[in-house]
């Protein structure tokens, strides 16, 4: 499955918004209540979906969807 649309699936969760899009240029300033709290839900339930773990290095430079995605990725390449 896509990143996009997986992770659109869980933004949309953690926000309680069916009708949510996101797209990798989606930041914490384009989403009301995207906010520290939120930001820590949102890498749990990543972390949950996806099976992987993010170190604190990558945590610090999530501010898009698109970081989000990367590290998804950079993840499972070193899983493989």
């Amino acid at each position: 499955m896509d990143h996009l649309l997986r992770l659109q699936r869980i933004f949309r969760d953690a926000f309680d918004d069916d009708a949510l899009t996101i797209t990798p240029q989606t930041s914490h300033d384009d989403l009301d209540g995207w906010d520290s709290v939120q930001q820590v839900k949102l890498i749990l339930s990543i972390e949950a979906a996806y099976g992987i773990q993010f170190d604190i290095e990558q945590v610090t430079r999530f501010k898009t969807v698109a970081d989000f995605i990367a590290a998804i990725e950079s993840q499972q390449s070193s899983k493989a």
